[in-house]
């Protein structure tokens, strides 16, 4: 038995051995082990992105985003995030080169990247001669910017040794500014917090442009998918317009029956959604300002209907509120509207037709909703 013994232990050790050996350059790659002679330092700025609304309809409050830009030497990476979760949009930029990548996801065309030369798309047209300004703790010159026929203000630092911004004649990087986007919105952002970082080496380049040799622009075909189904998009919304609604019933989250063929002589706004769509997630507030600006109006009536269960649905409302009633299980009323995408906005007038048809995000979803709505009550 003894031979039997000190073979069993013999071998224990050597497998021990083994396992130490191939579990320590792991352990050493790990954040807080890597020696810092491997580390290098790199600039973190966190912003507070806002979209404030400056409709005549409607005077929404501030929507949150957040961009945290990260550089080091020549690289720089940005990545946008909406309550607490990462944005598809990441931009990796290589500021040696000149080029900016660009993820781009969405059926049909798969996850890719898109190179493009980087540009700056506007100048400064007023500097001031001293800086007037201190965000983050940096002093700020201010730079009157003219961008797409568009004039605005921004706030920028030379001191941190550092030029990333989007204009001709301005230095440094920009802390503040705000500045009209597409469909009338204008985009509001701030430094809040800057520090430094320390990574590990080719960090943003495996984060922001994974396989950055390789990437390629969407194929003939995958263009061509893309467009057909664009095109088909568009062909299906201007067929629904002005078209009679389905009917459909169907149980609210409390348990109330809701029957639309009842509703008819009223204003429905629906939207379909579900609970993992990052983009339904994002309009949410503004579809919350939308139904409290139409607080206590029994004329219109805003529905939810999302395809996931009672218990995904509550899971969600853990984190975010929703204020229209929400209907669980209602994919058989996305088939019946011919749904093509999440999410879907939906504005039914009293005669039962629909008068806006609108898929997939739309940053100025809440001012959509209101120019259908009050064009509902006038119809």
């Amino acid at each position: 038995m003894t031979p039997l013994k000190t073979n069993y232990f013999y071998s224990f050790r050597i497998q021990l051995f083994f396992t130490i050996l191939y579990l320590f350059p792991a352990c050493l790659l790990a954040g807080d082990t890597i020696p810092e002679n491997m580390l290098e330092e790199a600039l973190r700025i966190e912003y507070n992105l806002v979209i404030p609304r400056y409709d005549s309809l409607v005077d929404y409050s501030l929507v949150p985003y957040k961009k945290i830009l990260t550089m080091r030497k020549k690289e720089v990476l940005q990545e946008f995030f909406f309550l607490g979760q990462s944005e598809s949009n990441v931009f990796y930029h290589d500021l040696e080169d000149g080029w900016v990548y660009q993820e781009v996801r969405g059926a049909p065309v798969d996850s890719v990247f898109i190179k493009n030369k980087w540009e700056k798309k506007g100048s400064v047209i007023e500097v001031s001669k001293n800086a007037i300004k201190t965000i983050a703790g940096k002093p700020c010159k201010a730079y009157r910017c003219e961008i797409s026929g568009d004039t605005s203000l921004f706030y920028s630092t030379t001191a941190l040794g550092v030029e990333f911004n989007d204009f001709v004649g301005m230095e440094g990087i920009s802390l503040e500014g705000e500045f009209m986007a597409e469909n009338r919105i204008r985009l509001k952002y701030r430094a809040m917090k800057i520090d430094t970082v320390f990574l590990p080496p080719k960090d943003l380049f495996n984060r922001g442009a994974a396989k950055l040799l390789n990437l390629q622009k969407p194929s003939d075909a995958q263009m061509i998918a893309r467009q057909k189904s664009i095109d088909y998009a568009k062909r299906l919304e201007q067929k629904m317009l002005g078209s009679k609604a389905p009917f459909f019933k169907i149980k609210t989250l409390a348990g109330e029956k809701i029957n639309s063929k009842k509703l008819q002589g009223k204003i429905l706004v629906l939207n379909f959604w579900f609970t993992t769509c990052r983009p339904c997630i994002k309009e949410i507030p503004a579809l919350n300002k939308v139904r409290e600006l139409y607080d206590g109006d029994e004329e219109v009536v805003f529905i939810s209907l999302c395809k996931d269960g009672w218990r995904e649905i509550q899971s969600i409302l853990y984190q975010i509120s929703f204020d229209y009633e929400i209907c669980p299980d209602a994919r058989y009323v996305a088939e019946r509207f011919r749904l093509l995408g999440y999410p879907l906005n939906v504005v039914i007038n009293r005669e039962g037709r629909i008068i806006k048809y609108t898929d997939g995000y739309r940053m100025d979803i809440g001012r959509q909703l209101v120019d259908a709505i009050e064009l509902a009550k006038t119809q």
